[in-house]
């Protein structure tokens, strides 16, 4: 499989609400870099992604863009949209649902794992105070402290 195809069958698989088969997707020492946060392993994006996965439970990629120079990498850009309907667990509490429709943009580069058909090296890029501002998680005045 080419970046692109892998990066394909995985939106594919966990807009089809297949987690498990979407982290196949990722070879074990897959390196991640987030909005705060970076990681070395598919257990790290596993516990990353899983408040994400309990806080909505549907959810979808529109892929708008998707570009390859080569067979080793993919970059994409899309609107990621889903319904808020369960607990999201956060550092300082619980973010019970509140049926918010979330709805942001993203950009990701991804590389595959050299000679096969797993991602190894993934940037993703999104706007974590839209995200939180859209969840209404942001404090009175939607401003942040520095």
């Amino acid at each position: 499989m080419t970046a692109k195809e892998i990066f394909y069958e995985a939106m594919r698989r966990t807009d089809a609400g297949d987690q498990e088969g979407f982290l196949e997707m990722f070879a074990d020492d897959c390196h991640w870099v987030v909005p705060g946060a970076e990681f070395g392993s598919k257990e790290e994006l596993r516990g990353w992604l899983t408040p994400f996965w309990q806080g909505f439970s549907t959810f979808r990629h529109d892929i708008h863009r998707a570009v390859s120079d080569t067979e080793d990498e993919v970059f994409a850009e899309g609107t990621w949209t889903g319904t808020h309907d369960g607990v999201i667990p956060m550092p300082d509490g619980e973010v019970p649902p509140t049926g918010r429709t979330v709805s942001f943009r993203f950009a990701i580069a991804a590389r595959r794992a050299a000679g096969g058909d797993l991602a190894q090296d993934i940037r993703l890029y999104f706007d974590n105070l839209e995200f939180l501002g859209q969840l209404g998680v942001l404090p009175e005045g939607g401003t942040i402290a520095a």
